[in-house]
């Protein structure tokens, strides 16, 4: 979840309010424009790097917590889904968007199947289908209005759709980084128990 933050006096002596998310810290207007392509395509490196290193990618640590491919095949999704936003934003005048229904696809086995080698695939194919949409958005297009149903339904950007694109990479790369450490961990404890 992320709520907006106010972060105290800013230029001129305007208030700036910020959106930061609470588990991960991120600050939707700290990305600029020009870092868009490389975060999210350096987040989408790692991350299939560690899903395909993963010895245990489909094990859930809990059952209220997904899978490494589970992460992955969120963020692919992701991807596409906010892609078509996109395209819709720069073509109607404020369209308002549904939910992605992130649990729904889960809870509904959307992603039963999906392997670490077809997650890695489609994430390599999604951020770069992604990134060459953010390269032909024409001048003024990311100021382009919407209504996004994230958190709440409020009028969004196109910049802030890109800027979540690279919050949902960077905050589940996140999740993954530490699923995977917990998991090496438990296999130490039990080694050591042997």
């Amino acid at each position: 979840m992320h709520r907006p933050r106010r972060y105290g006096a800013g230029v001129g002596g305007y208030d700036l309010t910020m959106e930061s998310c609470e588990r991960c810290g991120f600050i939707w207007v700290s990305v600029s424009d020009d870092e868009f392509r490389d975060r999210i395509l350096s987040g989408i490196s790692e991350m299939s790097a560690l899903i395909s290193r993963s010895p245990q990618a489909d094990a859930h640590p809990d059952p209220q917590t997904w899978s490494v491919v589970e992460y992955g095949s969120h963020v692919r999704d992701v991807l596409l889904h906010v892609r078509d936003r996109i395209v819709i934003a720069l073509v109607e005048d404020c369209p308002e968007f549904k939910p992605l229904y992130r649990d729904q696809r889960a809870d509904l086995g959307f992603y039963l199947g999906d392997t670490p080698d077809v997650v890695c695939g489609e994430l390599a194919m999604a951020s770069s289908l992604f990134t060459r949409t953010l390269e032909r958005i024409p001048a003024g297009g990311l100021d382009r209005p919407c209504m996004y149903a994230f958190p709440t339904l409020g009028e969004r950007s196109v910049r802030w759709m890109v800027q979540q694109v690279i919050h949902e990479v960077e905050h589940h790369l996140g999740d993954i980084r530490v699923q995977i450490k917990g998991s090496q961990n438990q296999e130490r404890q039990n080694q050591e128990r042997l």
